[in-house]
């Protein structure tokens, strides 16, 4: 039975690594009968929840090009709305533009997301959180 301090950091810790499923009070009995074996039990169902962002923003399309200011249109992908679409005719991309998993993007939408340059993993959370796309379907753009 752990007594004094480990008793109070075991009940002070059990809420942070529990899960929503997990009961407290389940935990608290173990401690009671044997410290040992509840830690173990604990390890085997603890599963810590992974932090992922919203997926939220904007699809970017024509229109939500040409709705920003110029300077914020060049900050977020280096060149202006008309200049966009002139890379998009003069590289020639499709309207509709297919990646290898099946994702699928407007041809403007899949420049501007390779334009905004997402290069580690934070990043491209950022970019799901900005434009609307899912993390996996930005790192698909092959």
């Amino acid at each position: 039975m752990l007594r004094g301090r480990k008793r109070l950091l075991a009940l002070v810790i059990a809420p942070l690594v529990l899960g929503p499923e997990d009961n407290i009070f389940d935990l608290h009995q173990h401690l009671d009968h044997n410290p040992q074996h509840a830690w173990l039990e604990l390890g085997e169902n603890f599963s810590p929840p992974r932090a992922r962002p919203d997926i939220g923003g904007t699809r970017i399309s024509r229109d939500w090009l040409y709705s920003l200011k110029r300077r914020d249109c060049e900050w977020r992908f280096r060149f202006y709305a008309e200049e966009l679409e002139d890379l998009v005719h003069a590289f020639d991309i499709p309207a509709v533009f297919k990646t290898r998993t099946r994702c699928v993007f407007d041809g403007i939408e899949a420049l501007c997301l390779l334009l905004a340059r997402p290069t580690s993993a934070g990043d491209q959370f950022d970019v799901s959180m900005k434009y609307n796309r899912s993390q996996s379907s930005n790192s698909s753009r092959d």
